[in-house]
């Protein structure tokens, strides 16, 4: 018997973001009955997904947390289900309630969590103090812990004295289409790309401060910053833009937004770039651009997750260091040996990341997790 599985996950398909990405492909694939439950979205053409819709006065991104947990909540104990899966710390949060509730086995699907750690600055005392209490509160009470990487493990382990034995981990896969054809870039310039949401923690003003350095070397370079940057990541954004007007890179760096299909931005580049500084639990972008034949320059957190290989396939760098960041990529972009031997490399490495192999691992957790209720 496959059981029928109730998966709650805010971030979900067509949303550009590796929380959305791993559990809406997952989904796809799954063989079990499920349902869905997710924040609502207009363009999603799906009708099969239950969906959420704020009310227009809730403008706070953390009152918004809570009407999603609240919503999710009412629906879920409703809906007859024998396993609930918690998609990130949001929809982790509906599943225990839910478990708690309706006595139903839970699932949690976790991506990250040092972003509570002493040494990384980016949330407040607050915000990191209720984090770790709700990490703590979910560990113990899921009946299975679903990880995209040895390195999240790990830090779980590490942070909150969890039994390993209680952690799976399921790596990602990959979705391109290879059918579409490259952006059209300004003859004989080399670009540099990004892709993910644009938020603080990925790096970006590490990575504008870098691009000015890389300039003085390869002055016919642009960036390409492929991601969201809307709603409550608005902010942040304008900060970057103050930065890249101060450094006189307004004409070279381009701001894509959320797009279709992120192929043709591959496709089109000389090298992909990810100088996130923490919390990240895999980093797909890195296997998308290997796909491609594209070399990487990535920061350490992406050899630890397992994406990239040091010297293999990427150089890899520290986080908060422009400088190395900028040094790494004037490398790739002035030495074509090296870009070869990174891209080609790349592209075998990438082959044993594949969703349909990580559907066969999810299923077999869901069962498992459903046979010792």
């Amino acid at each position: 018997m496959n059981p029928k599985t109730l998966i709650i996950s805010r971030e979900f398909e067509p949303q550009i973001a590796g929380v959305s990405t791993y559990i809406s492909e997952l989904e796809k694939r799954l063989k079990c009955e499920k349902i869905v439950i997710a924040q609502h979205m207009p363009e999603r053409k799906r009708k099969d997904i239950i969906g959420i819709s704020y009310p227009k006065f809730l403008s706070s991104r953390y009152l918004k947390f809570a009407y999603f947990i609240a919503s999710a909540v009412a629906k879920s104990v409703s809906i007859k289900s024998d396993v609930v899966v918690g998609n990130a710390l949001v929809g982790s949060t509906v599943a225990i309630i839910v478990k708690l509730i309706t006595k139903r086995p839970a699932i949690s699907v976790i991506y990250d969590v040092d972003q509570i750690k002493d040494d990384v600055g980016e949330l407040n005392a607050i915000n990191k103090s209720a984090r770790k209490f709700l990490q703590k509160v979910i560990f113990g009470l899921s009946d299975s812990i679903i990880v995209d990487s040895e390195k999240v493990k790990k830090d779980i382990t590490n942070l909150h004295n969890v039994d390993g034995n209680k952690i799976n981990v399921i790596s990602g896969g990959f979705v391109v289409d290879n059918k579409l054809k490259a952006i059209k870039k300004p003859a004989g310039s080399k670009i540099i790309l990004f892709v993910g949401i644009n938020i603080r923690k990925k790096g970006l003003e590490d990575l504008v401060k870098a691009f000015a350095r890389v300039k003085k070397t390869v002055p016919n370079c642009e960036l390409w910053i492929v991601g969201p940057n809307t709603g409550f990541l608005r902010p942040f954004h304008g900060e970057l833009l103050v930065l890249i007007q101060k450094l006189g890179l307004e004409k070279d760096t381009k701001f894509f937004g959320e797009v279709p299909s992120t192929s043709p931005y591959y496709k089109a580049c000389d090298v992909f770039v990810l100088p996130s500084h923490h919390s990240e639990g895999f980093g797909i972008p890195c296997i998308e651009a290997g796909y491609f034949g594209k070399p990487v320059v990535a920061t350490k957190i992406f050899e630890e997750t397992g994406v990239v290989v040091r010297n293999k396939t990427a150089l890899v760098v520290d986080p908060y260091r422009p400088s190395e960041l900028a040094d790494a990529l004037v490398r790739v972009l002035t030495n074509k040996k090296l870009s070869a031997r990174l891209g080609k490399n790349g592209k075998k490495y990438v082959r044993r990341f594949t969703w349909e192999s990580a559907a066969k691992k999810f299923e077999n957790v869901v069962q498992k997790v459903y046979r010792h209720r």
